[in-house]
């Protein structure tokens, strides 16, 4: 999967990505693949304005602090996430900031710690979104 992912900055598909997710895949013989393809990812990332996912799950803690360490470096914004599936995981955003701090990140690297308006500046629509809204203006109207 994440061999797809770097082939897609080559077919002009990576753009359509908004956030990668669980790049700690495991080939099946115990090599991760981000270890092998992890630079050109965020290199890719870097060109194409991809954010990269902290994960704080306990079983999963990606990125580790080197990757991001990488992503500023590169200037590859980061979002930290809990991977929740219960308002009682949420406490596992401690592992996150603390990987990311691991990794030199600041304040302005992470997006979720930006204040409201910034933060939703640095979302990127939706591909296709806008050509949506335009064939259905009353629709994309009523949810504003």
């Amino acid at each position: 999967m994440t061999s797809a992912r770097v082939a897609a900055d080559q077919t002009s598909t990576f753009p359509r990505f908004l956030d990668l997710a669980y790049p700690n895949i495991e080939r099946g013989d115990g090599v991760w693949l981000f270890t092998t393809t992890g630079e050109k990812i965020l290199d890719a990332c870097a060109k194409h304005g991809v954010t990269m996912e902290c994960n704080s799950y306990p079983d999963r803690l990606d990125l580790k602090d080197v990757y991001l360490r990488m992503c500023k470096e590169r200037g590859v914004k980061v979002v930290i996430s809990t991977d929740s599936h219960s308002t009682g995981n949420l406490s596992f955003i401690q592992y996150g900031v603390t990987m990311a701090r691991r990794g030199w990140l600041e304040k302005h690297d992470v997006i979720n710690t930006l204040p409201t308006a910034e933060f939703l500046g640095a979302l990127r629509p939706k591909p296709g979104a806008a050509k949506q809204r335009a064939a259905n203006p009353k629709k994309a109207a009523a949810r504003h």
